[in-house]
């Protein structure tokens, strides 16, 4: 159970950051999460990228948008993006042309929603939480960070891939902070930046929260996957979505029993996702008749 982490481990200490960054940032990031685990990170990331007006209203649109309507498939090819970039890096030919699109697909968004990609500050903070989301994880379940070799090979993966993104109008994204420490930095001078709550942002991430719950717990326990998710948020967000936090015991509760289930999906390390089944898909009409058609 403990080999696929040795091996891992092993040929990470066996490597310079500061060349070999790509290959750490893959072996960290490529062989650590199975289809739970992601959809839980993209359930807990994802909320944290809309707390503006602008976000919001991008993702939720006018009728929920795709994470309401196919918020599965969503999931998965945000997944999928993400796995590709993890895996071939930067350079690689196949991440150039991932990014590409989706930068050509924030070109479609602005024009029906002028100014919301115009933020430099949103993909810096996007691209910083990537980097440091493992890391800030670990700590709030109590469990060692990721190693300083992990840390440097994060900063400079993540620094190679702030320059394939631009912003509205073309503009470049800048400012990429110069270490790690200072995106973990950046990342918690935006989250308590004071905010008003949309109502879009609310919206979005009870959508997001929603397909997490129907998609993996049974419904006698959508209340625990609802406070799980709740319970590993950052407070800062829930706060600026409106929110409620979960009890203080349920909060304790929640935390200890994702221990236990981190360490038990763990066993299936390099499982390949899982395709799509119909009970997934089935929860969107479910799902519809919490938000409505709006």
């Amino acid at each position: 159970m403990n080999k696929p982490k040795k091996w891992i481990a092993d040929k990470i200490e066996s490597l310079d950051p500061y060349k070999d960054y790509i290959e750490i940032w893959r072996l960290s990031s490529s062989y650590r999460l199975n289809d739970f685990m992601q959809n839980f990170i993209y359930a807990l990331t994802f909320p944290n990228f809309i707390v503006t007006d602008w976000g919001s209203k991008a993702v939720w649109r006018e009728d929920g948008g795709k994470v309401l309507h196919q918020s599965t498939s969503r999931v998965e090819q945000t997944g999928s993006a993400n796995a590709l970039w993890w895996f071939y890096g930067p350079n690689d030919e196949r991440t150039l042309k991932s990014i590409e699109s989706i930068n050509k697909l924030h070109v479609y968004w602005a024009k029906k929603y002028p100014g919301a990609f115009s933020y430099n500050e949103d993909y810096i903070y996007t691209l910083a939480f990537s980097a440091t989301t493992m890391h800030r994880l670990k700590l709030k379940m109590g469990a060692p960070g990721i190693s300083e070799k992990e840390k440097i090979a994060a900063h400079l993966f993540w620094r190679d891939m702030s320059k394939l993104f631009y912003a509205e109008n073309g503009q470049p994204i800048t400012g990429y902070p110069n270490s790690f420490e200072e995106l973990v930095e950046f990342c918690e001078q935006y989250e308590n930046t004071p905010r008003p709550t949309p109502e879009r942002a609310n919206l979005v991430a009870n959508a997001i929260y929603e397909q997490f719950v129907f998609r993996f717990f049974p419904p006698p326990l959508h209340w625990f996957g609802h406070q799980l998710i709740r319970a590993m948020s950052l407070p800062t967000t829930l706060k600026t979505l409106g929110i409620d936090h979960p009890t203080q015991w349920l909060r304790r509760f929640s935390r200890s029993l994702w221990a236990i289930f981190s360490g038990r999906w763990k066993k299936t390390l390099t499982t390949q996702p899982k395709a799509i089944s119909k009970k997934d898909c089935g929860c969107q009409a479910k799902r519809k008749k919490v938000f409505g058609a709006r």
